[in-house]
């Protein structure tokens, strides 16, 4: 929606959070893909049926960056933004994990945070009110995923077991970082 659409229906309109496949969902489309390829592909749906992806995905990339990102920080240029943003220049496996994983914990627990002091945990999120870090790797960790966590259980004491996510466990499915919503499907 233009901004002046949106400001004129304040009060009349219903949001809708939407997200991108994830992995299970992926391989209902593509159901010989491993975890490099989903990560590659993204979870856009249509692409994934189109013998023009790259382009669209461009496209998906330049309208983000152009009508969320930019106006939500107010940047009168979008150069020093795509300049931040993710680009094709190299292969980082474990950057593209931890953009899945940060997709895969707002599904499960709408709020995501990130914890810094000397080191940083790549993710916080509350189960049950507790704080539970969430550190990414693409093959495990490594003592500075173990030296932030120390850090951060010395300030936050009450804090539950790190999670560790490896290309091994996402792909299996994260079981032991279920959301409040998750928990009570399976209870119920």
């Amino acid at each position: 929606m233009s901004g002046e659409l949106a400001s004129s229906l304040t009060g009349r309109h219903l949001s809708v959070e939407l997200f991108p496949f994830d992995l299970d969902e992926y391989r209902l489309v593509k159901p010989e893909a491993d975890l490099l390829e989903y990560l590659k592909d993204g979870g856009f749906p249509a692409p994934l049926h189109t013998p023009d992806a790259d382009r669209l995905l461009s496209s998906y990339f330049n309208d983000i960056l152009e009508r969320d990102v930019r106006e939500r920080v107010g940047a009168r240029s979008s150069r020093p933004l795509r300049r931040v943003a993710v680009t094709r220049t190299g292969e980082d496996r474990g950057k593209m994990l931890e953009c899945a994983t940060f997709i895969l914990l707002r599904r499960r627990f709408r709020e995501v945070y990130y914890w810094r002091g000397k080191g940083e945990v790549d993710f916080v999120v509350l189960r049950n009110g507790d704080p539970v870090p969430v550190q990414v790797s693409w093959e495990g960790p490594t003592q500075r995923h173990r030296e932030a966590l120390d850090e951060f259980y010395e300030a936050e004491p009450r804090s539950a077991e790190a999670v560790f996510v490896t290309a091994e466990s996402y792909e299996l499915g994260l079981h032991d970082l279920r959301g409040p919503q998750s928990r009570a499907r399976q209870d119920g």
